[in-house]
């Protein structure tokens, strides 16, 4: 009996070992077990809910429309899922887990890989945070995340909710199509700065008043020194006599030496940096304030 015993508790040990080591092999490299933390009690969207989830009620049937069929288009277009999620509030969580979160347990985006990113908008704490997922981690790097949320901004700041958010679905466009070639936009090649028009004219016009005042001084300093003269018919009251003496010139060219030295042009490095959600699956992101 004993001898039985011993036998059944030694093959249980062995297959408790096989089930872990099988675990670890899974989940972790040299043997660490990796234990995501728990997901955010929160109610999880589906992919067949559409492309913007605003359960802050902030856009206007219209707006959201409009920004929905943008979004469409790039699904359409790229095989890149690009969405928006709206919140009043994160309550205690951080941005990051919970735009992290809602990605992947509403299983959004494109392919095995779920290839996107999520815009999320929390308005109460004045947040905004981008998440990347599979090909999105190279179409936005961190750099072109920080330009895409400089870009709409300008628009959230002023609560112009719907222009700031077409502006990142805009951006979002432009930023998968450059991927698509092969040379994302990053730190060296980032695209040239927009400015709403009101930012074009007061540019416009401020340039105006500073031509205009530089012009006046310059013409009256020219005023000033201004002497008028007479006219005189015989050039030789403008010379001194005796005054030029010419007794000879000469000018000897020797050699010309050039030296270059080629100037390196320093830039911090780029990418995407990435961290792993509670569901396991690795994204990049950035986020601020508005």
């Amino acid at each position: 009996m004993k001898k039985r015993l011993l036998i059944f508790v030694t093959v249980l040990a062995l297959l408790s070992s096989i089930s872990i080591c099988a675990f670890a092999d899974e989940f972790g490299d040299n043997n660490e077990l990796y234990i995501p933390d728990a997901a955010i009690d929160m109610d999880y969207a589906s992919a067949d809910d559409g492309m913007v989830f605003d359960y802050a009620d902030i856009l206007t049937d219209s707006e959201e429309a409009d920004i929905s069929l943008k979004l469409e288009n790039i699904y359409d277009k790229y095989n890149f899922g690009a969405y928006v999620l709206i919140v009043d509030s994160i309550g205690a969580n951080s941005t990051v887990a919970y735009a992290d979160d809602f990605y992947d347990y509403s299983g959004l985006g494109y392919g095995p890989n779920h290839d996107g990113c999520i815009l999320l908008i929390a308005v109460n704490s004045r947040d905004w945070y981008i998440s990347t997922t599979g090909y999105g981690i190279t179409a936005l790097t961190d750099a072109g995340i920080q330009y895409i949320g400089k870009d709409m901004v300008r628009y959230l700041s002023d609560d112009n909710w719907s222009d700031g958010i077409m502006q990142y679905a805009i951006d979002v466009d432009d930023f998968v199509a450059q991927a698509k070639t092969g040379t994302p936009y990053d730190v060296d090649n980032l695209p040239a700065e927009k400015k709403t028009a009101g930012e074009t004219v007061k540019g416009i016009l401020i340039a105006l008043v500073v031509s205009l005042i530089i012009a006046f001084v310059v013409i009256s300093s020219i005023k000033k020194s201004y002497k008028p003269v007479r006219f005189n018919k015989n050039a030789s009251n403008y010379l001194v006599p005796g005054s030029l003496q010419i007794t000879g010139s000469y000018d000897n060219f020797l050699y010309s030496n050039v030296t270059q030295t080629k100037i390196e042009s320093s830039s911090s490095s780029g990418g995407s940096s990435t961290h792993v959600g509670s569901s396991g699956t690795s994204h990049g992101g950035g986020g601020g304030k508005f």
